[in-house]
């Protein structure tokens, strides 16, 4: 191994010890960008539904409600 792939082995070894917690973060981390990626597309049927004549009140209020749901899954507790 090259020198310069040292410190990588050595950080990967110390989080050996963590393993089970490093996985649990990147899982939350994974389904909190998840619900912020989707975000978007629930907000531009949101519009839609808003801007559709006639207004398409049922369908906004399950997008608001879909948008409210990810805002949610999105925060972490602590932030």
């Amino acid at each position: 191994m090259s020198k310069r792939h040292y410190s990588l082995r050595s950080f990967f070894s110390f989080m050996r010890k963590y393993k089970l917690r490093f996985t649990v973060t990147i899982s939350f981390f994974i389904v909190a960008n998840s619900f912020l990626a989707i975000m978007p597309v629930f907000i531009g049927k949101l519009i839609g539904a808003l801007a559709a004549q006639p207004i398409q009140g049922h369908q906004a209020v399950i997008y608001l409600w879909i948008l409210i749901f990810c805002s949610v899954g999105h925060d972490r507790p602590g932030d």
